[in-house]
């Protein structure tokens, strides 16, 4: 199976479960279990932080160059629904690995996760979007406007530093709890005034979205290392090394120059 036919297969799941409402950590089948032992292999759940996009293509290059295999380990990668979901599902032992962003985990580090940041894989530009009917131009007219976020997304916690860094009253905003998936859809339908995503495999689902309704999305982009966030590879306090071999052969292959 390629690689492009194991994104589409995850992000039809990612979406049942956010449909059926599935909460909590996610963990083998025992089936899938049962069939690693047996073959002498050690079974690995890796959990990303969000919806399936490019940046998370290292693990599916590591696992289908078979840089899991060859280490003895059977390897599943699930699409996550955010980063303190993919902590909390880390710490619990829900899933042994994960992608995740740094600054949610030293959150979740301050209150008693027993997770550790083992390397941060570069910065991600935050993207606020609003739709282009609003009176929105600026950060500071996000006053008093309605944001569709999930709590287990990362800027749940980023956004009242970044308001109070711009001056903004961020006790003014409307919060309407959205699952993951259903925010881009949730701002056409004028359920929400804006969201936040982050650059550049996520803000264009809804951009997209917007163009297909026959409207436009209006974006500031938070460039500077102040508004990026790390994005970083995180582990339960105890690990074990090979997977981390393997994941390191899947970046080296995805941060090659093409040609």
């Amino acid at each position: 199976m390629k690689f492009t036919e194991l994104c589409v297969i995850r992000l039809k799941a990612a979406s049942v479960l956010v449909v059926l409402g599935v909460v909590g950590s996610l963990s083998f089948p025992p089936a899938n279990v049962r069939a690693a032992e047996k073959a002498g292999e050690t079974p690995i759940v890796i959990r990303l932080d969000f919806i399936i996009g490019g940046n998370h293509a290292p693990w599916f290059v590591a696992w289908e160059k078979g840089f899991y295999a060859k280490r003895g380990l059977n390897v599943t990668i699930q699409p996550g629904t955010g980063s303190a979901d993919t902590i909390r599902a880390i710490a619990s032992g829900g899933a042994d690995v994960g992608f995740a962003n740094v600054s949610t985990a030293i959150v979740g580090r301050s209150r008693g996760a027993a997770v550790v940041s083992v390397a941060q894989l570069g910065y991600i530009a935050v993207t606020v979007l609003w739709r282009e009917d609003t009176n929105i131009k600026t950060l500071k007219d996000l006053e008093g406007k309605s944001w569709a976020i999930s709590p287990g997304q990362a800027q749940w916690y980023l956004m009242p530093a970044l308001a109070r860094i711009n001056g903004l009253d961020f006790k003014s905003i409307k919060i309407h709890e959205t699952a993951p998936p259903l925010q881009p859809a949730a701002l056409v339908a004028k359920k929400a005034d804006f969201i936040t995503m982050f650059r550049a495999s996520n803000d264009e689902v809804a951009e997209l979205a917007a163009v297909k309704q026959g409207t436009g999305c209006g974006s500031r982009h938070l460039r500077q290392r102040a508004h990026s966030q790390g994005r970083g590879y995180q582990t339960p306090a105890r690990s074990d090394p090979r997977l981390r071999r393997g994941d390191n052969g899947g970046i080296k292959i995805y941060s090659r120059p093409p040609g």
